[in-house]
């Protein structure tokens, strides 16, 4: 699924429109798909409120209000402004007028927010009062506006984007007319996959407009991820394949602080299909082999030509790692294969070692991204694609930013965003599983073609192992759930890295269209 910032709608419409897609055609569209989801959402609605703005989202408004009287509904239409700041939604309101005389007499209008009176016995609200064309924080008259939506109680169907909200970020900066159901149109926008300001969407919905996909594609942002596109790009094993083959890894981790993060992360590659895996921490697990070394530069460069390095097909460093930018820089030292830097090892002081080596992925939550680009994690977290984009050029390392909502970027300009998993993700070690997960991938690509992996791929890579790390947990979940416990907490990071190979098989098989 594509995904479209607000900033570049007005140049795909105009894109369109070169392409035989005109303004009103595509308004018409999108009207008669909002009449159509208010219809499917409340069928047993018989008067709609539809709220209008001044720009095209209103004219949406405008076509579907016209669209829902023909149908047989009693309609209110409540205009923000006397006069439309388009001709195209000049054009829709004034075919309001032209109506047949049934359907003009189910059509009341009025100038200004809705009082108790207009909205007495509406069963449903349509907002179409800004969408992605909000400027700045809403205040002034909008907000009696909101407020007697608000005390309505009704439900709400916006157009596009709830009104209020910015479509390109992750946290509302301003009121915002939260939505019991959303309509995207042309493509989805950022913020309805990201938490908080996905909540505020509702249960969404998207329609092209009968876009080509070529065409939107030209505009798009970044691509926006569901298991079969995740399971599609997962390295399959071949029937002659053996354990180094599948996939071998070197997990550089733990510390006495951190004793568990060595364990998890070699647990999560381990469990995400990697064949062999070896671990410097202290790992009791008869299926990883434990490797001592000394942490120091000395000793990183001793564990970098050992055998086991020579074997690695992908490096994972600094899941709960205490060392020195020293030793870090000579873990990096060496055969340049696809590493992966988690935890203790997202230091900025490292960029030159990593645009050296090329082939790196950082794994950073919003506190560790927004050390690494002086600003604070609150602002991190707001515009996560923002912020990931900025990392991935600064380091020339593909990023995975990870949180409610992880966005993937690469140094090419190149954006993913893949959608959270449940709450009870947010759980110690649960980076550090995911961490795993992405080394294995690695590994696996790299086997299957060695020094052939780019930082394209491992996006695509970083992406599914994120999705397919969502899924665990969803299915550590359902497991709790069916034991007994409650379905929403006490899940732990081991129970996501055993969920994996299941997760697997559900995003392999939406690939291969046979459900799981």
């Amino acid at each position: 699924m594509l995904v479209l910032r607000a900033q570049d709608v007005a140049a795909l419409d105009a894109a369109a429109a070169h392409a035989g897609h005109p303004p009103d055609a595509l308004m018409a569209r999108a009207g008669r798909a909002v009449a159509d989801l208010v219809v499917r959402a409340v069928p047993h609605a018989r008067r709609v409120a539809v709220l209008v703005g001044p720009g095209n989202n209103g004219g949406d408004g405008y076509v579907a209000a016209a669209e829902l009287a023909r149908r047989g509904r009693d309609v209110v239409v409540c205009e923000l402004v006397e006069r439309p700041g388009s001709d195209v939604a000049r054009d829709a309101r004034n075919a309001l007028d032209a109506l047949p005389a049934g359907a003009l007499e189910r059509l009341t209008r009025r100038r200004g927010p809705p009082d108790a009176a207009s909205l007495e016995g509406v069963d449903v609200v349509v907002d179409a009062l800004l969408g992605a064309g909000r400027s700045r924080p809403v205040r002034g008259e909008l907000l009696d506006w909101f407020a007697a939506v608000r005390a309505s109680g009704r439900p709400i169907v916006a157009v596009d984007v709830p009104s209020g909200l910015d479509a390109d970020r992750a946290v509302a900066d301003g009121p915002v007319l939260a939505a019991t159901w959303t309509l995207q149109l042309s493509a989805a926008k950022p913020a309805s996959f990201l938490e908080p300001a996905r909540t505020l969407y509702g249960a969404w919905s998207l329609d092209d407009l009968g876009l080509p996909h070529a065409l939107v594609a030209e505009h798009a942002c970044a691509r926006a991820w569901d298991a079969a596109a995740a399971g599609a790009v997962l390295p399959r094993r071949v029937p002659d394949v053996h354990k180094f083959r599948a996939g071998t890894v070197l997990v550089v981790a733990g510390s006495p602080r951190y004793p568990g993060a060595a364990a998890l992360a070699a647990r999560g590659a381990l469990r995400a299909g990697a064949g062999y895996v070896a671990c410097t921490g202290a790992v009791e697990d008869a299926e990883i082999v434990h490797l001592e070394w000394d942490a120091t530069p000395a000793g990183g460069r001793a564990l970098r030509t050992g055998d086991v390095a020579g074997r690695a097909q992908a490096l994972l460093i600094g899941p709960g790692l205490d060392v020195d930018d020293a030793t870090l820089a000579a873990l990096l030292e060496g055969s340049p294969v696809p590493t992966v830097l988690d935890g203790g090892a997202l230091r900025s002081a490292l960029a030159p070692q990593l645009r050296a080596h090329g082939r790196v992925l950082l794994t950073p939550h919003a506190g560790e991204a927004g050390r690494w680009l002086d600003r604070p994690a609150a602002s991190v977290a707001a515009d996560p694609l923002g912020a990931a984009a900025e990392l991935a050029d600064r380091s020339g390392a593909v990023v995975v930013l990870k949180g409610a909502g992880t966005v993937v970027a690469a140094p090419d300009g190149t954006l993913h965003v893949v959608p959270g998993g449940p709450a009870a993700l947010a759980t110690a070690g649960a980076g550090d599983v995911l961490a795993g997960v992405l080394a294995a991938l690695c590994a696996a690509a790299e086997a299957d073609a060695p020094g052939m992996l780019d930082g394209r791929r491992v996006a695509e890579l970083a992406a599914a192992g994120a999705l397919m790390h969502a899924e665990a947990a969803r299915q550590a979940l359902a497991r709790l759930a069916r034991a007994g416990a409650p379905p929403s907490t006490g899940m732990t990071a081991g129970d996501v890295a055993c969920a994996l190979p299941s997760a697997r098989a559900v995003l392999e098989a939406a690939a291969d269209g046979r459900g799981c």
